[in-house]
Parts: structure tokens; C-alpha cells; sequence
């Protein structure tokens, strides 16, 4: 996910994902989780897992989230 259209701004949170979290999950529910969350790597983390759902099909792919929060300098 992109870090936002200002390449000089600091980026604080970085994620770490799954591709059963990053092929299932759309761009729009990333940003809204993401403003959701800007302090909270946990909670995004959890959210994010929690936005995985199975295809078509049923399958759902394993999903993972690591959610790192730098501190504001």
C-alpha cells in the first residue's frame, strides 16, 4: 500500500502483510482501516485480519498482520 503522495512526508506506520491479506483486501478498506487506526498498530492489525473473507468459493487464504507504529520525532 502506498505510503500516501508526498514522498518527503514521514511514514510512521508500516505493515508487514500476508498475500491472503493483500489479494483479498480492497484499496478502499485499507484506507479507511488505516484512518481509522493511525495510533493503533494492534487494532489494525486485528481490523485488517478481521476484513479477510472467503471468495467465491469458500476458500479463505491464511492472513497476517505485523503493524509497526515509529514514534513522531
Amino acid at each position: 500500500m502506498p505510503s500516501g503522495s508526498d514522498p518527503e512526508a514521514e511514514v510512521r506506520l508500516v505493515l508487514l502483510v500476508s498475500d491472503g491479506v493483500s489479494d483479498q483486501v480492497d484499496l478502499e478498506t485499507w484506507t479507511t482501516l488505516c484512518r481509522s487506526h493511525p495510533d493503533d498498530p494492534q487494532a489494525l492489525a486485528d481490523a485488517l485480519v478481521a476484513a479477510v473473507v472467503a471468495d467465491c468459493e469458500g476458500y479463505r487464504d491464511d492472513c497476517t498482520v505485523i503493524a509497526l507504529l515509529r514514534p513522531a520525532v
